[in-house]
């Protein structure tokens, strides 16, 4: 099999120019403010590159700098960054973060805050899509977030999963220096930007953390895990409750049983719901270069203005206006 690579983009930006670099910027991680303090010469600098839907890089504004973030004008992104020289100061809620190669910060995109820094600080900087991040989050939880996802602003890498997620992300930017590298391949930048998003996840505190904790420590019996299993291998074809009950080898009573008390769903919605998340997912990865029936047709949702009404119901907005979201970027 002969596998097409898909390169990753590089991104370079040299700028003496406040307004220059702060669009450049703006169009990584969406709408913020830029103030130079004083009489501060700006020699902005920016390498990077994009893994998927994942921009990493390394950025410099040579001067003493000011990042504001404000709730009703939300980046587009969650941002993460970690200091290889210098220092960085996050001000949210009276509280003041000081950052420096021990300690990253995360930047959630529906705060206000502020993010001084250093002139002389260069510094990883990770941005990630919102949505993408959300999405994965639903997918471990299996259900819809019920308010926006808020992580824990300090990342203390003497935590040493903390040290590990970063490492990775070293490793990444590392790697992608390299020409003949394996991201290039479409789907080990999808992968491991899906890596990336769950250790993230799983190792940073937030406002799911202890939902996440219970929904990965939840073990179903194996009658729920085989038909899970099939509705997962299966969730393009025309399946129905009686190949379900079937794959599990139980009665259909003690399925649907076992699926309320373990995951509170019956088996047809987990299929629905597991097919509507699949759509979602496509959505976000493709790049709107499907159209959203085809997708929807193609996980069996042959009943489309169905389908879109629970779309909406489940994620709080239309197929149309996810495709729009992602096109924006």
């Amino acid at each position: 099999m002969h596998v097409i690579p898909v390169p990753h983009k590089v991104y370079r930006n040299y700028s003496v120019n406040r307004k220059d670099a702060h669009s450049w910027m703006e169009g990584i991680c969406g709408p913020h403010c830029l103030n130079i303090p004083g009489k501060g010469n700006l020699d902005f600098r920016y390498e990077g590159h994009r893994l998927n839907l994942l921009s990493i890089g390394v950025i410099g504004y040579g001067t003493d700098a000011s990042i504001g973030i404000e709730q009703h004008q939300a980046l587009r992104c969650f941002s993460l960054s970690l200091p290889v020289e210098g220092q960085q100061m996050l001000l949210k809620n009276g509280v003041e973060v000081v950052s420096d190669h021990q300690l990253g910060v995360i930047i959630n995109p529906h705060e206000n805050q502020t993010l001084d820094i250093e002139g002389r600080c260069r510094k990883i900087q990770i941005s990630i899509p919102s949505h993408l991040v959300s999405a994965v989050l639903e997918n471990l939880l299996g259900t819809p977030l019920s308010v926006p996802l808020i992580f824990t602003s300090a990342m203390n890498l003497n935590d040493r999963k903390t040290h590990s997620w970063w490492r990775l992300t070293q490793n990444l930017l590392n790697e992608m220096e390299c020409a003949g590298s394996l991201f290039d391949l479409g789907l080990i930048q999808r992968d491991y930007e899906n890596i990336l998003i769950k250790s993230l996840l799983m190792t940073q505190q937030h406002n799911y953390s202890s939902a996440l904790a219970e929904a990965l420590a939840r073990t179903p019996p194996h009658y729920v895990l085989l038909a899970c299993k099939f509705i997962e291998h299966h969730a393009r074809q025309d399946i129905c409750l009686a190949d379900i009950v079937l794959a599990s080898g139980v009665h259909k009573l003690k399925l649907f049983e076992g699926f309320k008390r373990h995951l509170n769903i019956s088996p047809v919605a987990y299929l629905r719901q597991y097919r509507m998340m699949r759509i979602r997912e496509e959505i976000i990865n493709d790049g709107c270069r499907k159209n959203i029936s085809e997708i929807a047709m193609c996980w069996g949702m042959t009943h489309l203005s169905r389908f879109s009404g629970e779309y909406k119901t489940l994620f709080g907005e239309s197929p149309r206006k996810t495709a729009e979201r992602v096109k924006s970027r």
